[in-house]
């Protein structure tokens, strides 16, 4: 009698495992659509998240890197390494 609620148990498992193994697939695919969309212009490094990452599934925003800004003045998508107060070092160099 206690066998088929095991197996039932089992199957459920298995089920939980299956979908959060292609929930990940899925966001690691997003993922790289992202790093190849947007870039650093400054050094050229991928953009490793999205804006809303933490975000349910649905809400994730593909249009916008959260890891890299725009520069005020070309707006331009720049890495944390290469903007200071909003402005690149591209911008910053050439004023």
């Amino acid at each position: 009698m206690l066998d088929w609620k095991k197996k039932v148990d089992r199957i459920w498992k298995q089920r939980r495992l299956i979908s959060k193994k292609r929930t990940e697939e899925r966001k690691i695919n997003k993922l790289s659509v992202v790093g190849y969309t947007f870039i650093c212009h400054v050094c050229g490094k991928p953009s490793e998240k999205t804006k809303g990452e933490s975000l349910p599934q649905e809400n994730i925003d593909l249009s916008t890197p959260g890891d890299l800004f725009r520069c005020k003045i070309c707006e331009k998508w720049t890495c944390s390494e290469h903007i200071y107060k909003g402005i690149c070092k591209i911008c910053a160099e050439s004023i």
